[in-house]
């Protein structure tokens, strides 16, 4: 490179950098896509799947409608979730949605009862934007913040004990 180009480089350097980070935090958004693609057909214990509730029921308060559920058990042909009862009226991160280690701490995170769905359905929900963001801890955190107790952690080594529930 001639020294005109060096001196182009040093004149624009805060614009280059500016744009570097632009492409990325483009790239990190992309992969956050791609990675939920792919944990949505290979759904799991203690996964967190954020939907909006209202496109789902139809009768739920129109006001709070976007919500996690968190994923209890996973079978052949349905995925049994623990709906969650904080919610949000637009679209928000999982990091919103756990901030403050809100899943351990309030009592009131999660509803009562069990949803039981198809995994057919849950893909497709997913592929209609129903489900607009999947997410699996890692250990036992979402973006730095708790979601689970140890005791629910899921083991990938099957040489590790699954923990006791």
């Amino acid at each position: 490179m001639g020294a005109k180009a060096w001196r182009l480089i040093k004149l624009y350097n805060d614009i280059l950098v500016i744009a570097g980070l632009l492409l990325a935090y483009l790239l990190y958004l992309q992969y956050q896509s791609w990675q939920a693609q792919a944990l949505i057909h290979e759904l799991r214990k203690s996964d967190f799947v954020f939907i909006d509730y209202q496109a789902i029921d139809p009768e739920s308060d129109k006001r709070f409608r976007y919500i996690p559920m968190k994923v209890l058990n996973t079978g052949e042909e349905n995925i049994t979730f623990k709906v969650g009862n904080i919610a949000f009226t637009k679209p928000v991160s999982p990091r919103t949605h756990m901030q403050f280690d809100r899943p351990l701490l309030l009592r009131n995170f999660y509803r009562d009862g069990t949803l039981s769905i198809a995994s057919e359905k849950v893909v497709d929900w997913f592929e209609q934007g129903i489900i607009y963001d999947v997410r699996r801890p890692k250990s036992i955190y979402i973006d730095g913040w708790i979601v689970i107790h140890e005791r629910e952690r899921y083991f990938d080594d099957p040489k590790q004990p699954e923990a006791s529930t």
